[in-house]
């Protein structure tokens, strides 16, 4: 059943298993999470490489075997993972930075 409804989105089995295990080697480069951080830290990975794997392979304009797939895949869960740790750690400087120029501004 899974197998008829990948396709019918755009995904082979290939996107969801390299993303899943991308996701899931990236932990190491992301410290300071808690057990939901992480929880939502893979699934961010995974999210991003099923979705973007078929993106990137009709943007190379190629065609690609099932393991190219997996190993793009693999590089886009890591890739994802690695964008939502910068992003969880530039947020609360970015607040600061914008209380900042709010109080500066505004609160003279």
């Amino acid at each position: 059943m899974v197998e008829q409804m990948l396709p019918a989105i755009g995904l082979s089995k290939g996107a969801p298993i390299g993303g899943f295990f991308g996701a899931l080697a990236s932990l190491k480069l992301i410290e300071g999470l808690g057990f939901w951080g992480r929880i939502s830290a893979i699934f961010f990975g995974w999210v991003t490489a099923v979705f973007v794997t078929p993106l990137a392979i009709l943007a190379l304009d190629v065609t690609v075997s099932d393991r190219t797939e997996l190993g793009i895949a693999f590089l886009l869960g890591v890739f994802g993972m690695s964008l939502l740790g910068a992003t969880m750690k530039a947020i609360p400087e970015l607040f600061t930075m914008l209380l900042s120029y709010v109080k500066g501004r505004w609160f003279k």
